[in-house]
């Protein structure tokens, strides 16, 4: 029947796939998921310990909030006080949020004191 004939790409369907591709908020940042072990992270040569999994931050987008506070090695705990265990958790937060907006971070950065830091990141739009 006509209803199972494959799309044509018409212009309705095209200006619906453009709404969808709206601007969304990223924070900057290309990570992975790291252990809660960490061996000689800090300054001191003291191992990072978690009590969960977190987010290495591989790099930052330059050009981003981010890229001027965060930095490859920083190991990202939570954004706005939520748990971040996988860059899913991430960006299940940043669906709420649009570019423009702060975001709370809560980091241990590598070869510092180990102590947790926060910064206040304002998300970009790419």
């Amino acid at each position: 029947s006509a209803s199972n004939a494959p799309s044509t790409g018409n212009a309705t369907s095209d200006d619906l796939s453009n709404e969808l591709i709206s601007p969304h908020a990223v924070l900057g940042i290309t990570g992975r998921e790291i252990s809660p072990v960490n061996a000689n992270y800090f300054s001191d040569g003291s191992n990072l310990y978690m009590d969960h999994s977190a987010i290495l931050v591989i790099e930052t987008t330059p050009g981003t909030d981010a890229a001027d506070k965060l930095q490859a090695g920083d190991v990202l705990v939570s954004l706005d006080g939520t748990l971040v265990m996988s860059m899913d958790d991430i960006t299940s937060i940043l669906l709420n949020k649009a570019p423009g907006d702060i975001v709370k971070v809560e980091f241990y950065r590598q070869n510092s004191p180990a102590e947790l830091l926060t910064e206040n990141i304002i998300l970009s739009d790419s």
